[in-house]
């Protein structure tokens, strides 16, 4: 499968067909590549099919401004390889200058550096307060193809032999690779460097290639923000426009593309997809044969072991934190202390299935084993669970700056002391194992071991960790080293960061990826996230298989299913994106219909103030939230069910069918929109009572219940009220569609009065939320958003989108009240419980939004 792409005005390429000038740089790079045969491959194919996509520097067609693209991968998901490959193959094409755009943060400035120069250009660097070491051994870099950089510890604005040097460079024809971070500063110094170059060497002679990594932390409104004004000045200059290729690399694309058609950074000549490797092949993934090796994103850690966090079902996720352990003491937060014993049992756990393990003998090292503490922005309160975290089990001050380390003696009385806790966690990794083993088989996996093992493994352990702060702070801030070290003589020492406890805020909130990531204590969260920002936090996200067994991710219950729910839009968005790619669309249509996603949630980077159209048209949703705690309300919603159902059948309801021939629901058509609408008002829950009065339709928005407080349970995508309140404005401004609207069966035929057909076996939980969502397309039935569509005309082709002039659909399922899901864990209630899908067509009217103090908000 080739790369898949959006493509902006002129000729679409071919990027099957393309064939590189040459692969010198190519291969020099892939020597160092640490992958499968299958994934080799799909770098190779994809960083082709990308460079096809640029212009030629030997045949420019390209004149009056950059050619601009955007390449969508996701989170921790190998976006820098494939910047790196790209590199590589414009070496190889003849572009004579690459600048890299590294993140605002010298950390992932550094982390990018580093893997430029030691993967692709083969530069040995010295490592700052080292000692001398370096990152590469002189027979690394011996037959290196002749290259200028700058060293990975060194900015542009820190390197004195910038200038000098770079220009030597380009006078004797090699190509140069300046990896820089998107600093203000930073930034005037490289232009001031390409400048002279092109006027000197004259623009057509020195075909540039811009790469902009994380470009959705670029702010893109350039009235409010001077980062993207910055970016695009490294090619704006009076006489001849230079020869530029800007690509922007994210894992949030929505940001990029909500932006103004007219600013420079929007990617107005395509936008291509990486796909990352998993257990088949699709328009998002690779088939990969080993397991180990798949992609560990959010459909691994949110829904593949189960839909129910915990031990029992999906061992990933341990939802037992609450706000009064984060209030508290560091020292008496026992979620934490949870956390810390999971983290130190794994590690040991790790030790002691590597037998022989060596800290001297580079074959032997041990792999690295990391935890993350994310809960704040703030640095006094990363200092604050520094010392928390170190004086659990006795701090001290550990080999570098700012870094705490145990005290070992006092770790093994804790284990002495309440050892069945501890060995709590050995049994919970040796069940996770089990099932790892059994759901994705691997080669090689290591025997088992004993909890005595495990236990003697924890001194051993302990005396390597570190724990540190990774933030801006001049005292308590530390950097990360995860890669051997080279000393003087050759000698390879082991990495400086082999195991280690990482507190951190914005330096690691995005880009910086932790090596052996394990266990993460994850409570940084903001009242109205944006689900970019949000999405970016995920650094448990990567390539976490071989050691998969060993995760865990510790947060809130509601952190969980905000996550959960996260991801879901995430990869709708990416599957919106693929099918617009198969039906040859542009950027520019692609803009078009993330702009009218409501599930499009940009961060406010887009610019304090900035102005949004919104639309639920087209939209398609399941409201998850029922009433299961107030009985009155429940014996109601059953009653309104009931009227519906009625209602379908008294107008000319026929029946859905699967292949089988298994009737799976009824349907009746031209329900009008306000019909819909008054439906979905009909429906009462004890959590959600809204006013009116702020609302950007307040004038077709619900009447509140004025027997009850005033209370908002649902954000604006979850609130079937503000779905009403839209249909209705819609039909007020004429043109609204027609509804065909169904009932769903179920397979519960027993004691389901009042209604007369199979109930549906859903799990509610004891947040009062329906486990899962749409019924999918499977074989003998075409999916629920397809319910009332048998002959496929209501529905874009390859898409679940119903275009302007297509039938709407409302859905109604209702849950027995026995009902306990597939995996027995349901609540039950006194009374049948209702819940709703909808789909709307496009051609629907905007509201305004106004993203305000990095929140996206409703105003009118």
């Amino acid at each position: 499968m080739t790369t898949q792409f959006l493509w902006g005005t002129g000729t679409r390429p071919d990027p099957s067909a393309f064939v590189p000038r040459r692969t010198v740089w190519w291969q020099q790079y892939s020597k160092t590549l640490r992958l499968s045969a299958a994934a080799k491959k799909v770098l190779y194919e994809s960083c082709r099919d990308l460079i096809a996509l640029l212009p030629d520097p030997q045949d420019w067609r390209t004149t009056g401004r950059p050619f601009r693209g955007l390449v969508v991968g996701a989170v921790q998901s190998g976006k820098t390889g494939s910047m790196i490959g790209l590199t590589a193959m414009a070496l190889d094409q003849g572009y004579r200058i690459v600048v890299v755009l590294s993140g605002n943060k010298d950390d992932l400035r550094r982390q990018t550096a580093r893997r430029f120069n030691v993967q692709l250009l083969r530069h040995s660097d010295v490592i700052p307060n080292s000692g001398g070491a370096r990152t590469l051994s002189e027979n690394e870099t011996r037959g290196a193809l002749p290259s200028f950089c700058l060293p990975y510890a060194h900015d542009a604005r820190q390197y004195a032999a910038f200038h000098n040097s770079f220009q030597a460079a380009i006078e004797q024809g090699y190509p140069a690779v300046i990896v820089v971070k998107k600093h203000l500063v930073s930034l005037s110094d490289v232009r001031s460097k390409l400048e002279i170059a092109y006027e000197r060497y004259g623009v057509n002679a020195l075909p540039t290639l811009i790469l902009d990594d994380e470009c959705d932390d670029s702010s893109i409104d350039q009235e409010s923000m001077l980062v993207p004004a910055a970016i695009s000045g490294l090619w704006r200059r009076t006489g001849d426009h230079p020869l530029v290729s800007y690509v922007g690399y994210t894992a949030t694309s929505a940001a990029n593309l909500l932006q103004q058609r007219e600013n420079d950074l929007f990617p107005t000549d395509f936008v291509a997809l990486l796909r990352y490797s998993s257990g088949n092949d699709s328009a998002l993934s690779f088939s990969e044969p080993s397991p180990d090796l798949w992609y560990t994103g959010g459909q691994t850690y949110y829904e593949a072991f189960g839909d129910e966090p915990g031990p029992n079902d999906n061992f990933l996720v341990v939802p037992d934190v609450d706000a009064a352990q984060l209030q508290g003491s560091v020292q008496a937060n026992t979620s934490l202390l949870s956390a810390l014993r999971a983290y130190i049992v794994g590690g040991a756990y790790r030790l002691a299935i590597q037998p022989g393990w060596s800290l001297e003998d580079p074959a032997k090292f041990p792999r690295p084993h990391s935890m993350l503490v994310q809960t704040s922005a703030s640095q006094a309160d990363h200092k604050r669970w520094l010392d928390g975290i170190a004086s659990i089990f006795g701090g001290i001050k550990g080999r570098s700056q700012g870094e705490f380390r145990w005290s070992t003696e006092t770790v093994m009385k804790a284990v002495e002391t309440d050892e069945a806790e501890w060995h709590r966690w050995y049994d919970e990794f040796l069940m996770s194992r089990s099932r790892v083993l059994e759901e994705r088989p691997r080669i090689g996996a290591g025997g088992l071991v004993t909890w005595e093992q495990v236990k003697a493994s924890i001194p051993p352990f302990v005396e390597q960790l570190g724990i540190k702060v990774i933030n801006s702070d001049e005292v308590i801030g530390s950097e990360l080293d995860f890669a051997p070290r080279i000393e003087q003589g050759g000698k390879i020492n082991r990495p400086q960061d082999l195991f280690v406890i990482v507190i951190g805020g914005a330096k690691l909130s995005r880009g910086i990826t932790l090596e052996g990531l394990c266990v993460t204590y994850f409570t940084r969260w903001n009242p109205n996230p944006t689900e970019d920002t949000v999405l970016q936090l995920s650094r448990w996200y990567g390539y976490r298989g071989a050691h998969l067994e060993f995760c865990r991710l510790f947060t809130t219950r509601d952190i969980y299913d905000e996550l959960c729910d996260m991801e879901e839009n995430d990869r709708d968005l990416r599957e919106a994106l693929a099918t617009l790619m198969r039906l040859h669309k542009s950027p520019a249509d692609a803009a078009l219909v993330i702009r009218s996603n409501p599930r499009a949630l940009p961060t406010g980077k887009l610019g304090e103030g900035t102005v949004h159209n919104l639309s639920f048209s087209p939209f398609s949703t399941i409201f998850r939230k029922v009433e299961v705690t107030n009985v009155d309300l429940q014996r109601k919603n059953q009653e309104v069910a009931f009227q519906l159902c009625q209602a379908v059948r008294t107008r000319d309801a026929g029946r859905v069918l699967a292949a089988s021939g298994a009737v799976r629901g009824l349907t009746s058509g031209n329900w009008s929109a306000i019909e819909v609408a008054d439906w979905l008002d009909r429906f009462s829950y004890a959590d959600h009572n809204p006013s009116a009065a702020a609302n950007p339709a307040k004038d077709y928005f619900r009447k509140p219940d004025n027997s009850r407080p005033i209370l908002t349970d649902r954000n604006l995508l979850a609130d079937p009220y503000q779905i009403a309140a839209y249909l209705r404005q819609w039909a007020t401004e004429g043109s609204s569609p027609n509804f065909n609207v169904g009932v769903a069966f179920g397979e519960m035929s027993t004691d389901i009065q009042p209604f007369n057909f199979p109930l549906i076996n859903r799990e509610i939980t004891p947040r009062s939320e329906v486990v899962g969502g749409w019924t999918g397309r499977r074989a003998g039935w075409r999916g629920d958003q397809l319910f009332d569509d048998p002959d496929g005309n209501q529905v874009v082709a390859g898409t679940m989108e119903r275009p302007q002039g297509a039938r709407g659909l409302l859905l109604l399922y209702i849950i027995h009240r026995n009902a306990l899901g597939r995996h027995g864990r349901g609540r039950q209630r006194e009374f049948h419980t209702p819940f709703l899908g909808i789909v709307i067509p496009g051609g629907g009217p905007t509201w305004r939004r106004v993203t305000v103090d990095r929140r996206g908000l409703i105003t009118e």
